[in-house]
């Protein structure tokens, strides 16, 4: 699972530690489709753009760090899409 997008970053590490620097970024197949300056951000960025997909959030420069969310991929919790927080 996630291989593709592990060795889209892995291949283009240097390019998108140059473009987005310490940036948490969500990658879905080789296409960066967003980049935060938190996890949290992050997260939710990608539950929004994604739903249920499988994405890989990381930043280029750290070291592998996986998250899994196995009530999201099994469909025990859903993403409200819809819910919005005010700041």
């Amino acid at each position: 699972m996630l291989e593709i997008e592990r060795n889209y970053i892995e291949s283009n590490r240097d390019e998108l530690v140059k473009r987005y620097g310490g940036r948490f970024l969500v990658i879905k197949g080789e296409e960066v489709t967003g980049a935060f300056d938190s996890m949290n951000d992050a997260l939710q960025g990608a539950a929004l753009k994604h739903g249920l997909e499988n994405v890989l959030i990381r930043r280029p420069a750290d070291t592998q760090m996986e998250i899994s969310v196995p009530a999201l991929t099994l469909g025990i919790l859903s993403v409200n899409a819809s819910y919005t927080t005010s700041g």
